[in-house]
């Protein structure tokens, strides 16, 4: 964090204090055990705690400040605000405006992270880059982000996530972005928001806070997304691989092994890239990146090996070979769109044997979940798959469809319980198998794969 005064904070909040106002803030927390002499102390609440009840604990162990909105002592140390929350956004909004820097802000259904990755590699290879970590892409993640730039940043690139409406807006607002992507529209969330439109409304909350002269990214393939010039006054650059009308499309996709290369079509131009990793998604992903690079000056070839140098992080689709079977994780997280795209990885992946996928169920579909299980059924039987062993609630729905259409062509079986899933995967898997394990986050589906690691493989 770059040098921010008491005075500042004072004025940004119209409150006025005797003592010394030229005091450095070290840093902002909102963990009292990260509290070291010099630090503001924002108090959040939560649903399991309210950080109001630390104050007086951090002012003891040093923060200059505190800000809270339940805390009922008189300390002349403590600024008392209406909501810590939206405070912290005030004061990572205005910290981010001491960045003269291209920011760019990215939401979506599915993508939001892996999108992220793949445009700070590829941005990464002009300058400094500052993203944000995992998936820290709420209220508390995009202010923690924002107060982690630097002057040596020359980018930033911030995701923004929400299970609500003006969670978005309040989001671009605080970071201000000059860029924007919306990698597609789909159900994730739907559970709160009702409708597939009111999904559509919330993303495009991102025009909020968006630069009045910025440019937002928009998944051209999506045909919510597509066509909507007239009702949003920004500059748009559309990228897709099946719509041909889009500024920037994609041709010539080959995987083999672990890597894709394909051809982008800018103009009249035909520029080849090669992706260390499998999936149409993380075409659609480098096709943002290169937008973005073009924007900000990179040249093909910085693109082209910061496309190149793209790592998938965490659980999402993650591949390991052990003893020649091949393993996906990717129980990061799940929505009946990643589901689709994770079959498609598992469906061009080589395999000399079996390809199986474990499934888990796909969380916060509200009315939707049992239509959306049922409907996997017919992706699944359209593609590579010979086994499908399953765990949890909504995926009896999935499993029990598929029997009654499969024609006994899949092995299809509902698991109550997870050690018999996991006795079955010991007593069939072998050399050259493929193994897809994909669920919602909620599932914790990486416990059972962490004693499958240990037990059969």
């Amino acid at each position: 964090m770059e040098n921010l005064k008491v005075s500042e904070i004072f004025d940004l909040f119209k409150v006025d204090r005797s003592f010394d106002k030229d005091v450095i803030i070290n840093k902002i927390s909102i963990d009292t055990r990260t509290i070291e002499k010099g630090d503001i102390f924002i108090a959040i609440r939560g649903e399991n705690f309210d950080g109001n009840f630390y104050i007086d604990e951090a002012l003891l162990n040093g923060a200059v400040l505190a800000i809270g909105d339940n805390y009922t002592g008189i300390n002349e140390n403590v600024i008392k605000v209406i909501d810590s929350r939206k405070a912290f956004l005030s004061i990572s909004n205005y910290y981010r405006s001491k960045f003269n820097i291209p920011i760019i802000g990215i939401t979506g259904s599915v993508g939001k992270t892996s999108t992220k990755d793949m445009i700070h590699s590829i941005i990464s290879e002009k300058g400094l880059c500052l993203k944000t970590e995992d998936n820290l892409n709420n209220d508390i993640g995009v202010p923690k982000t924002l107060l982690n730039l630097l002057y040596l940043h020359k980018f930033a690139v911030v995701e923004m996530g929400m299970s609500n409406l003006g969670e978005i807006s309040n989001l671009s607002k605080t970071c201000s972005p000059n860029i924007g992507v919306i990698t597609n529209i789909g159900i994730s969330h739907i559970e709160n928001l009702k409708s597939i439109e009111n999904i559509k409304k919330a993303k495009l909350e991102i025009l909020d806070g968006l630069d009045v002269n910025g440019t937002l990214i928009l998944n051209g393939d999506d045909k919510l997304l597509w066509n909507l010039e007239k009702s949003v006054n920004r500059q748009i650059i559309y990228f897709g691989i099946d719509n041909i009308d889009c500024d920037i499309i994609t041709t010539n996709i080959v995987s083999k092994g672990i890597s894709t290369t394909f051809d982008i079509v800018d103009k009249q131009q035909i520029i080849s890239f090669e992706l260390s990793c499998l999936g149409k998604h993380n075409v659609y992903n480098a096709m943002a990146g290169y937008i973005i690079g073009k924007q900000l000056g990179l040249s093909e070839e910085e693109i082209y090996l910061g496309i190149k140098k793209y790592i998938s992080t965490g659980m999402r689709q993650k591949i390991d070979i052990i003893s020649g079977i091949t393993i996906i994780n990717d129980c990061y997280n799940s929505s009946p769109e990643s589901m689709k795209s994770a079959i498609d990885i598992l469906n061009i992946t080589e395999s000399k044997k079996e390809k199986i996928l474990v499934l888990g169920d796909i969380l916060e579909l509200g009315d939707f979940s049992i239509p959306e299980h049922i409907k996997l059924a017919s992706i699944i039987l359209s593609s590579d798959i010979t086994r499908v062993f399953a765990i949890g609630n909504k995926t009896k729905y999935t499993i029990d469809k598929l029997n009654s259409i499969s024609n006994n062509c899949i092995e299809s079986i509902f698991f109550e319980d997870r050690s018999c899933l996991i006795d079955k995967i010991k007593s069939i898997v072998s050399f050259g198998d493929v193994i897809l394990f994909k669920a919602s986050r909620g599932i914790k589906m990486e416990e059972m794969l962490e004693k499958i690691y240990k037990e059969c493989l």
